[in-house]
């Protein structure tokens, strides 16, 4: 029964994919707790929605800062 629920979730996350992307990157410069409020509104832990984030080729705007200074760093 567990493993049929996180499967319906799953596919609903799928199913919600632009949705998802577009809230994301709405609400993304209030904190990093977008990703949380969407975790909370699919019922899911938030490391999946970043997961599915980074799957889907989102890119937090944290992750960019932490890319362009390790550039900085290494040239």
């Amino acid at each position: 029964m567990e493993n049929n629920n996180n499967m319906e979730k799953h596919e609903r996350l799928l199913k919600d994919k632009n949705i998802i992307i577009k809230y994301y990157h709405e609400h993304q410069n209030y904190g990093d707790s977008a990703y949380k409020k969407i975790s909370k509104m699919y019922g899911v832990h938030y490391s999946t929605i970043l997961k599915n984030l980074k799957s889907w080729g989102v890119v937090r705007k944290s992750g960019i800062k932490y890319l362009l200074r390790g550039m900085l760093i290494n040239d």
